[in-house]
């Protein structure tokens, strides 16, 4: 994921953040995440992770769009199994 957005576009830069905010807050923002596990071994890490929260905001439908067409691994839809 993080080397295909690096490579081919400017969310970065419209987004002011770096690419392991807009990993973490990209991973928060899907409906289908009910934990983001930081993978920090120091406190600076844990703190600068958190900056992604910044981010979340920013992440319009339009930009999410964007994100999943770069990557082009967007999961279907799960099949309901209720009668």
């Amino acid at each position: 994921m993080l080397l295909k957005i690096a490579r081919g576009d400017t969310h970065l830069i419209e987004l002011g953040c770096t690419i392991t905010h807009l990993a973490l807050a990209w991973v928060a923002k899907n409906p289908n995440t009910s934990t983001v596990i930081l993978g920090a071994s120091k406190p600076e890490q844990v703190l600068d992770n958190l900056k992604a929260l910044d981010v979340i905001p920013k992440l319009t439908p339009e930009i999410m769009d964007k994100i999943e067409a770069i990557l082009e691994n967007q999961p279907a839809a799960p099949v309901s199994l209720c009668l």
